[in-house]
């Protein structure tokens, strides 16, 4: 470290040395140079070039810290960091990290460059593919720090290579649903069909050559291409047959309209078989049977018919001048009304008759004659009145593009007139052609604003039959969603029902075409309604089990609010993850408010009696806080008797309110505590004055037994005062009663007969006392005399084993009075040292 101190300031030492300063400095002069090589850093500050040789040049740190900031450009930044690097430590730091940002920068602006060359590639390559376009935007967000107006021109570009991506999917779409098209009308098997069915596939046609001339079309499969010209090929081929079929069909019916409606009578049997077998043939048997019966049926009249006229031919004349003058009587009656087409036809059918000249009589001849010359006559009026017709109709069809009509009235308008141009025809004779022409321009005329009109039309039904299908599609693609787990039927059921009102809004379309879209619609909407339905099913069944949740809950539990939230809280969960049909959502959310405001109001009733329930239980154990206190200052009894009574109830009544439920049960506990320890200190008075008994009664026995130990006898007066005395105690414990009584009357015996076996015997107990002190004076944690130390400790093994054995604790001390019977026996007539042992057994388990 030292050794690099060293190297700078040496480094220093020679900066100042090249600059022809002089060896001694002072700190004046040293500021005065300083703040000059801050002035001409000012100076320079626009020209980097000078800055930098300041920079190589200037003697001072803090100075070329500051010319250091001004340095931008990679050129001088490496300048100022080559000579700074061992010179200037912070100046050489601030270059290093300066130039590897501009570094940084410019990788990042060649990487920019070059994303931006691929994407202007991609967007002048005649095919573009998704992939590369994802790449392209891999690569793009693998670059940092770029600039700008590099993003901006690379969004530019990325907007450019979207659209074609889009263009390409609406290309493909495009192409799908006109291969679609093509398909659905290539399953169409009805004849009526044929009528449209060329200029529909020629439509699908030319849209298609507008695809493949498309720019995007070079990125479509090529399948597709192949799979429509082949379905085109196979439609053409058998929209072509079933034409020439049709065509056939229909020549043979109209042949055989033609015969069967003229007279069997004029028609030969060899000339139908010639051209019937000369019409095109009809390859479907099924068609071409019932014809074929027809034509023999035909056959069959024509043979009976020709028969029939052989037979005729040969009655006689009278009979041909009859039908005659039958046909003239009802062309004259036609003639007198006027109907000439009705006249024309009977003289045709009189012209049509076999007569042969001088055949008719005279007079119908003459009839004859003058019925056709008014026939002649009429028909000449006729064709002179049709002729102005004409000319009225050519000019009410003239007048009509000026009266401003509606299309659907100016379409029956022309129908009209077209229908009265014909009647004419038959009436007053065909027309001649230049006024056919100009009748049926001024109509065609006329006829172009409601043409335009009826096309508008039909482009709409066409548009709205391309919505149908897309809206079926679309509910096609949904259905197949449907499948997993995870499925948003809140979701399905809006997008139904606004397919459904879509659907509604729809407009007219073609009858046929919209009978199959309705049934397609149908088969859709009925797809998704039955998972749906079946899922309503479940959800309502969910809604019917709060309804009966929120029916079973109990008023009276406390948690009924909160359980009535919560199930108010899942209603609002299902209704927004699956709503119902409206109806029946707002039928059973009525049904589950009424249950829950049921429940609120039975709750509030409940409640309401559980507060006087609970007013009546703290009457009551008021009642018995003051039975209790009141009752502090009576006897024993009493107290106990009230005590009992006040526990055995207070548990039973039930709660009270909750203010005063702490206050209740503190006033209760210290009135049972204050008569607990009244109870507690009559108890040991009680049994204080028993032990006053007890010693006096043992005082009495020890007096009476010390008696008998005197050299004089006790006199007898002396002896009755005595057992006066002794039965004169109160009542002690019954059992130490009876062994003082035994005691006593022992030593009273003896004391009347001056007997000293009771003396005797009491050696004889010295033993058991002595075991008996002991046990004794072990329970109750009292020294024993040093000699018998022996003895205790053998005596508290045993007590211990026999209290293992038996599984219990050995008693640690001896309580109450009736554990001394035993040594209240033993101990008559005892010395005064096992007396001592007594009387402090008998001092220390005596109640304080």
């Amino acid at each position: 470290m030292f050794d690099l101190f060293r190297k700078r300031t040496d480094n220093i030492v020679g900066v100042v040395s090249n600059s022809s300063v002089p060896s001694a400095i002072t700190a004046a002069d040293l500021a005065q140079r300083k703040q000059a090589a801050i002035a001409q850093l000012s100076t320079l500050a626009n020209d980097e070039t000078t800055v930098v040789d300041f920079l190589l040049k200037c003697e001072f740190a803090d100075v070329r810290l500051q010319a250091a900031q001004v340095v931008q450009t990679k050129t001088g930044v490496e300048r100022s960091l080559e000579a700074m690097r061992n010179t200037d430590r912070r100046v050489a730091k601030l270059m290093q990290a300066r130039l590897d940002a501009i570094e940084r920068q410019e990788n990042a602006a060649r990487q920019a460059d070059q994303c931006m060359q691929k994407a202007q590639a991609l967007v002048a390559d005649f095919r573009l593919l998704p992939n590369q376009v994802s790449e392209l935007d891999k690569m793009w967000e693998a670059i940092s720090d770029v600039s700008d107006s590099a993003k901006a021109a690379f969004d530019a570009v990325r907007i450019k290579l979207t659209d074609r991506l889009q263009a390409q999917a609406a290309l493909q779409r495009s192409v799908l649903d006109a291969l679609s098209e093509l398909r659905t009308l290539a399953a169409i098997e009805t004849q009526d069909f044929l009528s449209g069915a060329a200029e529909k596939v020629a439509t699908i046609e030319a849209r298609m050559s507008s695809y493949r001339t498309a720019r995007e079309s070079s990125s479509l499969p090529k399948n597709l291409f192949a799979a429509f010209e082949q379905t085109a090929a196979r439609l053409k081929q058998s929209l072509q047959s079933r034409a020439q079929h049709q065509e056939a069909c229909e020549s043979r019916m109209r042949k055989l309209s033609e015969w069967e409606g003229g007279d069997p009578a004029l028609l030969k049997a060899e000339t139908l078989q010639r051209e019937w077998k000369a019409l095109p043939s009809l390859p479907d048997p099924a068609i071409m049977a019932p014809l074929q019966i027809r034509f023999d049926a035909l056959l069959i009249r024509t043979s009976e018919a020709l028969k029939s006229r052989r037979q005729e031919s040969k009655k006689p004349a009278q009979g041909m001048q009859q039908q005659v003058a039958q046909i003239l009587e009802q062309m004259e009656l036609a003639l007198q009304e006027g109907t000439l087409q009705l006249a024309a036809e009977h003289d045709k059918t009189i012209r049509s008759l076999d007569l042969k000249p001088n055949s008719l009589p005279a007079n119908q001849a003459a009839r004859l004659s003058r019925a056709r010359a008014e026939l002649a006559r009429l028909q000449g009026w006729a064709k002179w009145g049709g002729h102005v017709s004409r000319e009225e109709l050519v000019h009410a069809a003239e007048s009509l593009p000026s009266q401003e009509l509606a299309p659907a009235e100016l379409a029956k308008k022309i129908g009209s007139l077209r229908e009265r141009w014909k009647s004419l025809d038959v009436s007053a004779g065909p027309a001649n052609k230049d006024l056919w022409q100009r009748f049926d321009q001024a109509c065609s005329t006329a006829y172009a604003p409601a043409a335009a009109h009826f096309k508008h039309l039909a482009e709409e039904r066409q548009q709205n039959a391309v919505k149908a299908q897309s809206v079926i599609g679309e509910l096609k693609k949904l259905s197949t969603q449907i499948d997993g787990d995870a499925v948003d039927w809140k979701s399905i059921a809006v997008t139904l029902d606004r397919h459904r009102q879509a659907w509604q809004r729809l407009g007219a379309m073609d009858r046929k075409e919209k009978k199959r879209l309705d049934a397609e619609f149908q088969t859709a909407i009925q797809s998704l309604s039955e998972p749906l339905n079946e899922v309503r099913r479940r959800e309502a069944a969910q809604r019917e089990q709060l309804i009966a949740e929120a029916t079973r809950l109990d008023p009276r539990d406390r948690t009924t609010p909160e359980a009535l939230h919560q199930l108010q809280e899942r209603w609002q969960l299902y209704a927004k993850t699956m709503p119902l049909e409206r109806q029946e959502e707002q039928a059973l959310w009525q049904r589950f408010r009424d249950a829950c405001g049921k429940a609120f109001a039975a709750r509030k009733d409940a409640v309401h009696a559980a507060d006087a329930e609970r007013q009546g239980h703290l009457k009551e154990k008021l009642g018995w806080c003051e039975r209790l206190e009141t009752v502090q200052n009576s006897d024993e009894t009493q107290v106990r008797q009230v005590l009992r009574e006040a526990t055995g109830n207070w548990d039973r009544i039930g709660a009270v309110p909750r203010a005063v439920e702490r206050q209740t049960e503190a006033r209760y506990h210290k009135a049972v505590e204050q008569l607990r320890k009244q109870l507690d200190a009559m108890g040991r008075a009680k049994l204080s004055a028993q032990w006053d008994v007890f010693c006096a009664m043992l005082d009495a026995c020890r007096s009476l037994e010390k008696s008998l130990g005197a050299d004089a006898p006790i006199q007898s007066a002396a002896l009755d005062r005595l057992a006066a005395d002794f039965n004169s105690t109160p009542a002690t414990p019954a059992e130490l009663e009876r062994t003082l009584q035994v005691r006593f009357q022992t030593a009273f015996g003896a004391a009347q007969s001056c007997d000293q076996q009771a003396t005797r015997s009491a050696a004889l107990n010295r033993s058991a006392l002595m075991h008996e002190l002991l046990r004794l004076e072990i329970a109750t944690g009292l020294d024993s005399p040093a000699e018998s130390a022996r003895e205790r400790m053998q005596l508290q093994v045993e007590v211990l084993q026999s209290a293992l054995k038996a599984g219990q604790k050995p008693q640690s001390q001896e309580k109450g009075m009736g554990g001394f019977c035993e040594l209240v026996r033993l101990s008559a007539f005892a010395d005064n040292e096992l007396q001592a042992r007594v009387d402090r057994l008998i001092a220390h388990c005596r109640p304080q």
